[in-house]
């Protein structure tokens, strides 16, 4: 696997600005400082590297700025981003989820107080077409919070245009304010932060599919780990001359 400036179909050219250069200048430094990473480090430092980043790399700090994953940033959705997801082609997918987890909620006998949390939110599209619904069929005293799990700031702040009528700028991570319908809804960067007394209805949409993974090859000498290691600067795949931490972790072998 070569990585320089890659060229679709299309003819467009990938790595046109000064950003995603910057991306590919951190992870030289960091395979010349530490040696080959996994494939799974690779997925997460491109997905969602901070805008900030300092490497020590020969007994010198490296400061790499706006060299951001590709979450970190943008509005990858819809026309003018990369794909798009059903929420946003028509709110009747959301609201027949949102059919179904009221169902749901309704037949285990409706315990309160209740949370809803996405993993992932996206625009925050899936969640307000489910609260459209919950506002119409919620019994009175319903007491009813919403938490999102959202490593990127920037999506943060595009949810939270979605579903609050607040005009904040500032960092979201924590902070509770209230949707367009009267719920509070409070952002987190890890599953760890949001409240476990409470009953929740857990919503993770296209969102497994951008974890990163681990790739493993099997070979005669057994299971090898494919890495991502450096040839004349540029990225490229290697096999693990031995079992790695994630071989011997991942892979079942009895």
């Amino acid at each position: 696997m070569k990585v320089k400036c890659l060229t679709g179909k299309w003819k467009v050219n990938f790595c046109s600005s000064s950003k995603e250069n910057k991306l590919l200048d951190y992870l030289r430094a960091k395979i010349e400082a530490t040696g080959p990473i996994t494939v799974s480090d690779y997925m997460k430092e491109v997905l969602t590297l901070p805008a900030f980043r300092n490497y020590l790399h020969e007994k010198k700090t490296i400061h790499f700025l706006n060299c951001q994953g590709y979450y970190m940033s943008r509005d990858v959705f819809g026309s003018s981003g990369d794909f798009i997801t059903s929420p946003e082609i028509s709110q009747v997918f959301g609201e027949l989820v949102g059919v179904w987890f009221y169902n749901e909620w309704c037949r285990i006998g409706s315990p309160q107080p209740l949370q809803l949390v996405e993993f992932g939110p996206g625009r925050g599209t899936l969640t307000d077409d489910i609260l459209r619904v919950f506002s119409k069929l919620r019994p009175t005293d319903l007491k009813f919070s919403i938490h999102f799990i959202e490593i990127s700031p920037h999506l943060c702040h595009v949810q939270k245009s979605k579903l609050c009528s607040d005009n904040i700028e500032e960092d979201l991570y924590g902070r509770t304010l209230h949707t367009k319908y009267g719920y509070p809804i409070t952002w987190h960067p890890h599953l760890t932060d949001v409240p476990e007394e409470t009953f929740s209805l857990f919503l993770a949409h296209e969102f497994f599919d951008a974890m990163p993974i681990h790739k493993f090859q099997k070979t005669p000498d057994g299971w090898r780990e494919i890495l991502i290691d450096l040839k004349n600067g540029d990225l490229q795949f290697i096999l693990s001359r031995n079992p790695t931490a994630a071989t011997k972790l991942l892979i079942d072998v009895s």
